[in-house]
């Protein structure tokens, strides 16, 4: 019965749409030896956090980097503050503090550098945005339409975000174009709106741009890539061939239960980095208690439970050109060519690593 009514509540409209859409067959994308010239390279660059002090950084970190290689960082231990370190990791200083007003925030998330080098500053709980300039000195706030988990922002001030919009029109499309000053404009973002209120990761989509007007939107608990035109048309849907990620739902305490994809960028030449955690297969089997005793942190991170793998997929020719595992668990891209993830030291110290990634071919 509940599915029925969720299915219910899906405007009529919407369903006659999005079958029309579903007619579209699926690109099957293939790996194996079809580029022996490709692979990815990675090289640490750098660390961002210092032990005390005003540089300090804590578990959950996402990163953002402008052009000139400068980074702004959030964390939950942190609230309300963005940490500003220079392309060599020194920190500069911080911005905002944790408060209700203009110029101060509390939860984080995301957080990108737009147009410019604005940085956008996403408040999911409060549905609200930030806009800081350059300087990054307070430019304008806006109201949200929805508890924004992912986004785009583009040159004319408009957006793309991802959330859920519990609506008779708008349930189970994850997605929702968004104007400068916070008007919903449209959602979309499914071929066919389904929601189920025991599988929490359903709506989740990881977005980045694609060629003009465009995006890419990846689901998170399978492997299936679809780009979509910013007025809502489905253009393709591309499901990776893995072995090692199945599709799968959440356990019955609504955890994850398989590989998850985190983020993921398009390059200059049209081609997908994705990337995606996966469990450590030494991952020591033990309780929180033994496993900060085994690490010396006080911690409550469980980063080391998982490693990460970073794929390129060619959406033209339907391939995965090469794949990197690292044995770390990365976060996100910062910009394309940058990823970062949470490190602790020994004794429980966090730092935020910062590598560089790059195809060696382009064959």
């Amino acid at each position: 019965m509940r599915r029925l009514a969720t299915w219910c509540s899906i405007g009529f409209a919407t369903l006659i749409h999005a079958a029309a859409l579903h007619g579209q067959e699926a690109v099957r994308v293939r790996r194996g030896d079809v580029c022996n010239q490709c692979s990815i390279t990675a090289t640490e660059r750098t660390s961002l956090g210092t032990r005390d002090g005003p540089a300090q950084v804590g578990s959950a970190p996402w990163l953002a980097c402008n052009t000139r290689g400068e980074f702004a960082a959030v964390t939950m231990s942190r609230r309300g503050e963005i940490l500003h370190f220079d392309r060599e990791g020194a920190f500069i200083r911080t911005v905002g503090r944790r408060g209700s007003g203009p110029g101060e925030f509390d939860v984080i998330f995301p957080l990108l550098f737009g147009p410019g080098d604005s940085l956008w500053v996403f408040e999911p709980s409060r549905r609200r945005l930030t806009v800081l300039t350059p300087s990054l000195e307070l430019a304008r706030t806006s109201p949200l339409p929805v508890p924004t988990a992912a986004a785009i922002g583009y040159n004319d001030g408009s957006m793309i975000l991802q959330g859920s919009i519990p609506t008779r029109e708008r349930i189970g499309l994850p997605l929702h174009k968004v104007s400068v000053d916070g008007q919903l404009r449209r959602s979309f973002g499914a071929v066919i709106p389904v929601v189920r209120p025991d599988n929490r990761f359903l709506e989740s989509r990881r977005l980045t741009s694609s060629d003009e007007g465009q995006l890419w939107s990846a689901r998170v608990s399978e492997y299936v890539l679809e780009l979509w035109d910013t007025s809502g048309v489905h253009i393709q849907t591309l499901e990776v061939d893995t072995p090692w990620f199945k599709p799968w739902k959440p356990r019955s305490d609504g955890s994850r239960a398989g590989p998850m994809i985190i983020d993921i960028q398009q390059d200059p030449h049209g081609l997908v980095w994705v990337l995606i955690s996966v469990a450590d297969p030494n991952a020591r089997v033990a309780s929180d208690d033994r496993a900060r005793a085994a690490t010396g942190s006080q911690s409550e991170d469980r980063s080391w439970e998982f490693d990460s793998i970073v794929e390129v997929v060619d959406p033209k020719r339907g391939l995965v050109l090469a794949s990197l595992r690292f044995d770390q668990h990365l976060r996100g891209f910062a910009c394309p060519g940058i990823v970062h993830g949470y490190h602790e030291d020994k004794e429980g110290f966090p730092s935020i690593r910062i590598w560089s990634v790059a195809m060696s071919s382009l064959r």
